[in-house]
C-alpha cells in the first residue's frame, strides 16, 4: 500500500485499493465455497463502478501491481481469519496476525530507513490507532457473516474520506463526485432492503 501511494496520484491508488471487494468475492467463492447471490455481485461492481466516477483516476504505472497485490492480501487475510478456531477471540487474532508481521516489516524497513521528526511520530500514531481498528472490526465482522454481505459495506470508506476533506481540508465535493456518491449508496441501501426483507421472509417460515 506504501509504495502505491507513494508511486499513484490518490485518486488513482484509492480505485485500486477498492478492487478488495471484488477479490473478497471471488476467493469467497472459490475456497469458501460460498453462495454469492446474484445482486450481492451486481451491487458490488456498481460501488466499484461509483468509485471510478467519483475519483476519476489517471496515470496508471507499475505501482498499480503494488496496489492490486496488497489488496489481494487484504482479501485473502480478511477471509482466512474464518478457518481459526471460533474460541480464539478476534482480538487475539489480531494481534498475533499483527507480532508475525513485525519481523518481515522490520527488515523490509531497513532498507529505507529514514528518521522521524516528533510531528511524523503524531500521526504515525494516529495512522496505526485507525488501521487497528480497521482490521479488529474486519477480523470480527469476517469471522460473524458471509463475505458478499459484508464486503460492499467498504466502499462507504470513499463517502467518509470525501466528507472529512471537504470538512477538514476544504477540498471541493463536484457533480461528478456525488454521482459517484450516488452509485456507492444506492446499491448498499438496496442490498440493505432486500436482505432485511429475506430475512422477515425466513424468519417468518
Amino acid at each position: 500500500m506504501v509504495v502505491t501511494l507513494s508511486y499513484l496520484p490518490l485518486s488513482t491508488a484509492h480505485v485500486v485499493f477498492y478492487t478488495t471487494p471484488i477479490f473478497t468475492l471471488l476467493i469467497a467463492l472459490w475456497l469458501f465455497n460460498e453462495a454469492v447471490q446474484k445482486h450481492r455481485i451486481i451491487n458490488v461492481m456498481l460501488c466499484f463502478v461509483g468509485v471510478l466516477i467519483a475519483l476519476k483516476p489517471n496515470d496508471f504505472g507499475w505501482g498499480v501491481t503494488a496496489g492490486i497485490a496488497a489488496s489481494l492480501c487484504v482479501a485473502v487475510y480478511n477471509l482466512t481469519t474464518r478457518i481459526i478456531p471460533s474460541h480464539i477471540s478476534s482480538m487475539s487474532v489480531f494481534y498475533w496476525s499483527t507480532a508475525c508481521s513485525l519481523p518481515l516489516l522490520g527488515l523490509l524497513s531497513l532498507t529505507d530507513w529514514q528518521p522521524f521528526t516528533k510531528e511524523l511520530w503524531y500521526l504515525i500514531f494516529g495512522s496505526a490507532i485507525s488501521l487497528g481498528i480497521y482490521q479488529i472490526t474486519c477480523v470480527f465482522a469476517y469471522r460473524k457473516a458471509e463475505a458478499g454481505g459484508i464486503v460492499i459495506a467498504e466502499y462507504s470508506g470513499l463517502i467518509f474520506a470525501l466528507a472529512l476533506g471537504w470538512w477538514f481540508f476544504g477540498e471541493n465535493i463536484d457533480s461528478t463526485m456525488l454521482l459517484g456518491i450516488t452509485f456507492i449508496i444506492g446499491p448498499m441501501l438496496w442490498q440493505t432492503r432486500i436482505e432485511h426483507n429475506a430475512s422477515k421472509i425466513k424468519d417468518a417460515e
